[in-house]
């Protein structure tokens, strides 16, 4: 079974290896989250709002679809 950043903890850290969704690829992509870059979970909002990452200083926030196109790797 593949993980998504839905899979991680807060504080968890994890590397991104694929997208699944074409769409949501483009916006993550142009947010500047990239293959192979490593990330962690700094926040989940209550009742299915937005999910909260830092990347390389970064921090990003997305959907709850957007975040399960994006498969990891737990570190």
């Amino acid at each position: 079974m593949k993980k998504t950043i839905l899979d991680l903890k807060v504080g968890q850290y994890a590397l991104v290896r694929q997208f699944a969704d074409f769409e949501a690829t483009c916006k993550l992509l142009t947010m500047g989250l990239l293959p192979n870059a490593r990330v962690e979970l700094i926040r989940k909002a209550p009742f299915g709002g937005a999910l909260y990452i830092r990347m390389q200083n970064h921090l990003i926030a997305m959907r709850e679809n957007e975040a399960a196109s994006v498969e990891i790797e737990i570190v």
